[in-house]
């Protein structure tokens, strides 16, 4: 079974506006994979959320893979820095 956060942000993820018009959504592979589609599949079916091809990859073959990492490594930063860092396009969502 999925952990609760991980079950949680997927579910968050799957359900924001922008996923159903992406191609695919590509997370890091973990010990988790099947979980994950098996996650998809389900909020498809239960929500009739339009989720896209979900696929795990290696951060050493997909360098966006970085990129979460990065933008949280910033925004754990002091406040000043954050600021000065100004992520336009950025949305944060809790969960």
């Amino acid at each position: 079974a999925l952990p609760i956060s991980r079950n949680a942000a997927l579910s968050c993820l799957f359900q924001l506006p922008q996923t159903s018009t992406s191609r695919a959504v590509v997370l890091e592979r973990s010990t988790t994979d099947k979980e994950d589609i098996l996650l998809a599949a389900r909020l498809r079916n239960q929500l009739g959320v339009q989720i896209p091809h979900v696929s795990h990859e290696d951060p050493e073959h997909e360098p966006l893979l970085w990129i979460p990492d990065i933008v949280a490594w910033t925004l754990g930063r002091t406040d000043d820095y954050r600021d000065r860092a100004n992520f336009p396009n950025l949305t944060i969502v809790d969960v």
